[in-house]
């Protein structure tokens, strides 16, 4: 499965289960006129959104194609992110599946 199809079927899973609202963080650049427009952040996570259980915090999720590996330098600057997301109170999480995703963003509801 592609990261785009696993990322899809985690933002749909989240967003049906009625835990959280998640949406994808476009990443990258793209032209516009008189140039080119950076998009997210470098190492932002893939979906972000809030919690639905009333306190409405922020939400990051990193997609994994299970048996695929990101570059070092990558992988530190999006780990970077999900510490500084869950240090300010966020729920920052790396799933490889869309059970994964609805299983940890409910746990998310405990804590």
């Amino acid at each position: 499965m592609s990261e785009t199809a696993l990322s899809r079927a985690i933002r749909e899973a989240v967003n049906l289960s009625g835990l959280a609202v998640v949406w994808r963080a476009q990443a990258g650049r793209v032209r516009v006129a008189g140039g080119w427009m950076r998009l997210a952040p470098p190492g932002m996570p893939d979906l972000v959104g809030y919690l639905s259980d009333g306190t409405g915090r922020f939400v990051a999720i990193e997609v994994k194609v299970p048996g695929h590996r990101t570059d070092r330098s990558r992988r530190g600057t999006q780990q970077a992110w999900r510490e500084r997301i869950a240090q300010a109170g966020g729920v920052a999480l790396e799933v490889e599946s869309a059970a994964q995703a609805v299983r940890e963003v409910g746990g998310a509801w405990r804590r």
